[in-house]
C-alpha cells in the first residue's frame, strides 16, 4: 500500500484527548483533507488535518499537518467540510456556549491558518430560535457563497453567509430559514446547490463551480435537449 506504507495513517491530534472524523475532502493536486472535532477531557475544538498523497502529514500545513480551533467556551463540533476552488478550507458544525448551541463556520487558508478575510477572524458563528442549533450539512455556491443546513428550536434550518462571512440577508431577509417538518420539527443532514441550465449565469456558476472542485471537466453530459441546428451545450450565447 502506498498510504503511510500500509494503507492507514494514524495520527494523535492532542496527547490528552481523541480526534472524532466527521468528513474528509481530496484537493486537486490529491492531498488529503480530514474535519472534525478534538475532543480532551469535557471540551472539543474544530480540527483539520492534511495528508500528503503518501498518507504523511503534510507539515506546509500550520507547520505540522494538523490545526485545531475553539470558537465558544464549551463543546465546538464539525460536521462537515469543503474545499473552495481556492484551496481554502471549510469547516461547519455548531459551537457550544454554555447554554445553547450556534451554527458555526470556520475558514483556512491553505497554509492552516486562520482566513482573517472571514468574519473578521477565520470564525462565524449564528443564533437561531431560541435554543440549541446546529449545522449538519455545507454546500458552496458558484458565486462563493456558504450554505449551511442542520436544525434549530423551530425545525429544519437553512442559513447562508457571503464569502466574507457575513449572513446573507437576501436570503429569506435575515439569511435564515427555519421550517418545521413533522411532528419534531425536522433534521437537514444534507445539502445540494441546484441550477437552472436555463440561464446562463446559473449554469456558468455551475460549470465554475465542478472546475472548483474537480480543475477540469473530462465528461459532458447533454440532458437538456437538442435544437435542430445543435447542442444546447455548443450553442453560443446569442
Amino acid at each position: 500500500a502506498s498510504l503511510d506504507g500500509d494503507g492507514i495513517a494514524v495520527t494523535n491530534v492532542s496527547t490528552d484527548g481523541q480526534m472524532f472524523v466527521a468528513a474528509t475532502a481530496i484537493q486537486i493536486d490529491g492531498k488529503i483533507v480530514v474535519g472534525g472535532y478534538s475532543y480532551a477531557y469535557s471540551d472539543s475544538d474544530f480540527a483539520v488535518l492534511r495528508y500528503n498523497t503518501n498518507g504523511s502529514l503534510d507539515t506546509t500545513f500550520s507547520g505540522d499537518g494538523k490545526t485545531t480551533t475553539a470558537i465558544g467556551n464549551g463543546d465546538d463540533r464539525a460536521t462537515a467540510l469543503a474545499i473552495q476552488g481556492d484551496g481554502k478550507i471549510i469547516l461547519a458544525g455548531y459551537s457550544n456556549t454554555g447554554s445553547d448551541s450556534h451554527f458555526a463556520v470556520v475558514r483556512y487558508n491553505t497554509d492552516g491558518s486562520l482566513d482573517t478575510t472571514f468574519s473578521g477572524d477565520g470564525r462565524a458563528t449564528t443564533a437561531i430560535g431560541t435554543g440549541a442549533s446546529r449545522a449538519n450539512a455545507l454546500a458552496i455556491q458558484g458565486d462563493g457563497k456558504i450554505v449551511l443546513a442542520g436544525s434549530s428550536s423551530g425545525g429544519l434550518t437553512v442559513a447562508r453567509y457571503h464569502a466574507d462571512g457575513v449572513l446573507d440577508t437576501s436570503f429569506d431577509d435575515d439569511g435564515t430559514l427555519t421550517i418545521a417538518v413533522g411532528t419534531y420539527g425536522g433534521v437537514a443532514n444534507a445539502v445540494a446547490i441546484q441550477a437552472d441550465v436555463s440561464r446562463l449565469d446559473e449554469a456558468q456558476a455551475l460549470v465554475k463551480a465542478a472546475l472548483d472542485a474537480f480543475g477540469r471537466l473530462d465528461i459532458l453530459v447533454n440532458n437538456a435537449g437538442t435544437t435542430r441546428d445543435n447542442l444546447i451545450a455548443l450553442m453560443k450565447e446569442d
